[in-house]
């Protein structure tokens, strides 16, 4: 095995990693304290490790190539332990409570993704991917005249490769775009929900099987499901009462079309009741203590017997600065994730000093090591200049980075001190 090939796998390996990572933590927030859950999160730390572990061997070496499949291997299985949890949940449960805002585009398209490739011609699996699209899409593609192309990109990139032929996809297609179009010929809601058309077009659906996750034909179904809300709202105020509330009728609309869609479903009320007990004893069992906000090491020595390099010295010049500066700890707002990668897509933990008038106001942060080895200087550097660049557009003073204790980006008034 070459170096090159090596060094492609890793990143491949680390790349799966961090997707199934994101899906992990879509389910911890759905499920606190869920055994299964702590299961997959204790994985997660053992495969954490041995990537750490690979970061210190030499690519191309025996070691590196037995434990480089080692974790591929060991992908393989959580990303299998990722679907088997999740089709533990069920579809009304899932509806109920999973909240789009709480996950990132990027986490909503990994999970997908993942189900994609588990979820076979499972009815209630290909649900679930369609329902996590139709979310990915409203948060990512805008109302903009190129949003039909960013939508087909989109759900190229999420979904897995796919195996349809010209023939089906075009069939496909040409149904849900018919279908659209008789909407328009509906004159009342009554008309619309008494004609038979959810159920053509629910059942036209369960067909298409798992080819329904061609990205042509998803694209055409999460338009057409667009194309039905529209509908619906426009039918449904042209019933209005006279002098009616129109907020109450559409709630009282609103009822009606979940109880529609739902008869229209073949959920398992058993199923559902045995996962709302699992839940209960979730919430029963005591409550996993919270993180602790990641914060300053506390100051290095100077190591006797060693000569330091110029760079170290300015290194120790601008940690000094920062942490004669730092606020105390208590003082330091742990960001939550979603705005840690709005500083830099490399960070996963940081910490902000309060905004003015107490100056400077300083970064904290916390890079992943098995992210941060896979990359060449030149990336790390480019990391690091454009986390200067956004800390001068918010007028943060300094910043300091660090990996497992050490130091590796230091900035400090706009200039990059030093990169690791």
């Amino acid at each position: 095995m070459t170096v090159e090939a090596d060094v492609s796998r890793s990143r491949q390996a680390a790349a799966t990693f961090r997707s199934a990572c994101k899906v992990m933590s879509v389910l911890d927030v759905m499920l606190p304290g869920d055994e299964e859950v702590g299961r997959m999160l204790g994985a997660r730390a053992y495969l954490e490790e041995r990537f750490n572990r690979l970061t210190t061997l030499e690519p191309g070496s025996r070691p590196f190539d037995v434990l480089l499949a080692e974790l591929e291997g060991g992908l393989i299985a959580m990303e299998q332990e990722l679907a088997k949890v999740d089709s533990g949940i069920p579809m009304p449960w899932f509806r109920l409570h999973f909240d789009p805002k709480r996950a990132t585009s990027e986490a909503l398209a990994d999970y997908a993704s993942l189900l994609g490739r588990h979820a076979g011609d499972d009815p209630a699996r290909l649900d679930r991917v369609q329902l996590l699209l139709t979310r990915l899409v409203h948060n990512f593609v805008g109302d903009d005249g190129g949003a039909s192309v960013s939508l087909r990109t989109l759900l190229a990139e999420a979904l897995p490769p796919s195996p349809v032929d010209v023939k089906t996809r075009e069939s496909a297609v040409t149904f849900f775009r018919e279908a659209a179009k008789r909407l328009a010929g509906f004159k009342s809601l009554s008309e619309l929900t008494g004609s038979g058309f959810f159920v053509d077009t629910r059942g036209y659906k369960l067909s298409l099987r798992k080819n329904i996750l061609d990205p042509e034909v998803m694209a055409t179904v999460i338009e057409f499901n667009e194309g039905i809300s529209a509908a619906i709202d426009r039918l449904a105020k042209s019933e209005l009462p006279q002098a009616g509330a129109l907020e109450q009728h559409m709630v009282e609309v609103d009822q009606r079309i979940r109880q529609l869609f739902k008869d229209l479903r073949t959920d398992d009320p058993a199923a559902m009741l045995d996962f709302e007990k699992r839940v209960a004893k979730n919430d029963a069992r005591k409550k996993k203590p919270k993180p602790k906000a990641w914060t300053a090491p506390r100051r290095p020595g100077v190591r006797t017997g060693r000569r330091f390099q110029w760079q170290y010295a300015v290194l120790i010049v601008g940690a000094l600065v920062f942490f004669v500066t730092l606020p105390s700890r208590t003082n330091l707002a742990e960001l939550p994730p979603d705005q840690v990668l709005g500083w830099s897509p490399v960070l996963v933990a940081a910490s902000l000093s309060p905004p003015p008038p107490r100056p400077p106001r300083l970064l904290l942060g916390q890079v992943n090591k098995s992210r941060w080895a896979l990359m060449n200087a030149q990336q790390r550097r480019a990391a690091a200049n454009q986390l200067a660049e956004t800390m001068k557009e918010r007028n943060i003073e300094a910043a300091t980075v660090m990996m497992e204790g050490q130091v590796v980006i230091q900035i400090e008034r706009g200039t990059l001190l030093m990169v690791q």
